[in-house]
């Protein structure tokens, strides 16, 4: 039987895209077509899983008008869920196609606050009933949750025999690779970010991974775009390269690319098969529009595609 995966969404979101024919400054633009999905990264993540026929349970919090508009939503996209209504308003993303020129504007919205009896309650089962298997804890934090608060869950978790697995970036990142997690997932930039140096090759990005896995991170996957990504270990690295497909939008393809990870582990295969899966579901995901996911037919043909090889770091 495969471990348990429990995700946690602390601040979903509502994803409305638009593509338009560009922005004109001080002018109105009006959409060629429009969308509305479930959004945030543990949403996505927990869609990606149920894309892949993989059991999984995504927790979080859910408010007002446009959190019962979610909460509907995601009665199609998720596995189980465990969500916990709060005051306020579930926030909405927005994401602006520009067709003439293939640019992508993104503005992330603002959370409602979580009240700390609500986390409290939210956490405490949330280790409960998932502290034991693959935790995944991603996205972003409302400003009045403290920003080490993936450390502390992270160090919840190991001591309760799972395995934390963390996708966010600048400060809360920083804290939680303190915790030593099972894995965690930057893009190259993140990665820069943490360590306060940019990466002129990609050894040197290679290098930067293995110095945290050094720290004790068991697993650090590095997302590079077109370049593809890296899968760091302790005692094994794999270079993945992806096909060149035509973009329409690029929300949501890092967390498929983590759900695909996440669930080969659980699925005990190797960390060859997980990067492979993962890049796959990625690589599905920037074809799809707005903040649509790939189709599960489409991974076997991608995946024949990619090319993981192991890489000398």
């Amino acid at each position: 039987m495969s471990p348990a995966i429990h995700i946690l969404s602390l601040n979903p979101a509502l994803d409305v895209t638009y593509e338009i024919p560009h922005l004109v400054a001080e002018q109105k633009a009006h959409a060629l077509h429009t969308r509305y999905d479930p959004g945030g990264n543990g949403i996505n993540v927990g869609r990606a899983m149920k894309k892949l026929a993989v059991p999984a349970t995504t927790w979080g919090v859910l408010g007002g008008e446009i959190g019962h508009l979610l909460q509907h939503l995601l009665q199609q996209h998720l596995g189980e869920t465990r969500f916990y209504p709060v005051e306020g308003v579930t926030r909405i993303n927005g994401t602006a196609l520009e067709t003439e020129t293939g640019h992508q504007y993104e503005i992330s919205g603002v959370g409602p606050d979580i009240p700390p009896e609500v986390l409290s309650s939210l956490l405490d089962a949330y280790i409960l009933q998932g502290g034991n298997g693959y935790a995944v804890l991603t996205g972003s934090l409302q400003a009045s949750l403290p920003e080490d608060l993936y450390a502390q869950l992270s160090r919840r978790i190991r001591a309760s025999g799972g395995l934390p697995v963390i996708d966010c970036h600048d400060t809360p990142l920083r804290h939680a690779v303190t915790a030593q997690p099972f894995l965690i997932k930057p893009n190259q930039y993140e990665l820069e970010q943490l360590l306060g140096t940019r990466f002129t090759s990609l050894k040197e990005t290679a290098q930067a991974a293995r110095e945290l896995v050094a720290d004790g991170v068991e697993w650090v996957c590095v997302s590079m775009g077109e370049a593809g990504a890296l899968l760091i270990g302790q005692t094994e690295s794999w270079l993945g390269h992806i096909p060149k497909v035509e973009v329409r939008c690029t929300v949501g393809a890092g967390d498929a690319t983590l759900a695909g990870i996440v669930a080969a582990f659980a699925q005990g295969k190797t960390a060859e098969e997980a990067l492979r899966l993962g890049l796959a579901c990625g690589v599905g995901t920037v074809q799809q529009p707005g903040s649509v996911l790939f189709e599960p037919e489409m991974l076997s043909g991608i995946g024949q595609q990619i090319n993981v090889q192991a890489f000398a770091v």
